[in-house]
């Protein structure tokens, strides 16, 4: 009787039980959220007094008298690898810290949404998702239960407590105008220059979209970036990530100008300046 009555008690415990880790996980991504930017700045922070440190040694040891530093010297060499030792170390002291990845891939799953690029490799990276219009809403809503601050843009939604950005399908992209605050409606009648009398939001959020630098216009960029249906093309590949750059050299964005730059070269380019694009990869 006693095994009889459990195993009837089993789906429901199992189902309980379920919906306990999604509740931890929930609460645990709260809690990164709120100090992944507080990691951000003492990151940055670490890695100045690191530049400042060595900076002052490499003066010490190596200095000119006209002010700048002996680069040929082997005591500088020596301790340019520290440098980039300690800096390395220092950058995956905060990875290990950043526990975004796992609790991502809980809720991406929870929201059956799905990741358009790679698990963060530095706590500066931010994520990418993709999914059906009401999933990214379902996920959205969560979000703002969670305390999160969540922008909808009608073909994306953005997480800034986060830092992710979920997309929503191609096809349903321009059908979500009733999703947008009235506020962010009106921005990006601003930023789009379209006047709200002669276009409806279901034409601004497609301007919005065509001039967002994140937002891939090629089947290649958006193939290269995980997006499934779309075609690989190495074309497309390259002409959204030099967009990507380029904006990134306006903002003097140096991970993101590092970044695309990795993304836009082939093998055989790699191969043909390692030391280059390795320097990228680093930013």
């Amino acid at each position: 009787m006693p095994r009889k009555i459990y195993g009837n008690f089993m789906p429901r415990i199992i189902s309980v039980f379920s919906i306990l880790l999604f509740l931890n996980a929930s609460i645990s991504i709260a809690s990164a959220a709120q100090s992944v930017e507080g990691q951000r700045i003492a990151q940055k922070q670490d890695l100045a007094k690191l530049k400042q440190k060595y900076q002052k040694a490499a003066r010490k040891c190596c200095g000119l008298p006209d002010g700048t530093v002996d680069t040929t010297r082997s005591e500088y060499q020596r301790l340019l690898r520290r440098y980039n030792n300690t800096t390395n170390s220092t950058k995956l002291k905060y990875t290990a810290e950043d526990s975004r990845a796992s609790q991502w891939e809980t809720e991406a799953r929870h929201f059956n949404l799905t990741r358009t690029g790679s698990n963060p490799k530095d706590i500066r990276a931010d994520g990418d998702f993709v999914g059906d219009t009401h999933n990214v809403s379902r996920y959205r809503d969560h979000l703002r239960e969670m305390g999160h601050d969540v922008v909808d843009y009608g073909y994306k939604i953005v997480d800034h407590t986060t830092d992710a950005t979920v997309w929503r399908n191609e096809e349903q992209a321009d059908l979500n105008a009733r999703e947008v605050d009235p506020d962010v409606l009106q921005d990006m009648y601003e930023e789009t220059g379209l006047d709200p009398n002669t276009h409806s939001p279901q034409e601004v959020i497609k301007e919005a979209k065509f001039i967002d630098d994140d937002a891939f216009s090629t089947s290649g960029g958006r193939a290269s970036t995980g997006v499934k249906g779309e075609s690989s093309d190495a074309l497309g590949k390259v002409l959204d990530n030099e967009m990507k750059f380029r904006h990134a050299m306006e903002t003097v964005d140096m991970k993101t100008m590092g970044k695309s730059m990795d993304k836009m070269a082939f093998p055989e380019l790699k191969h043909a300046d390692p030391e280059f694009y390795k320097q990228a990869e680093t930013l």
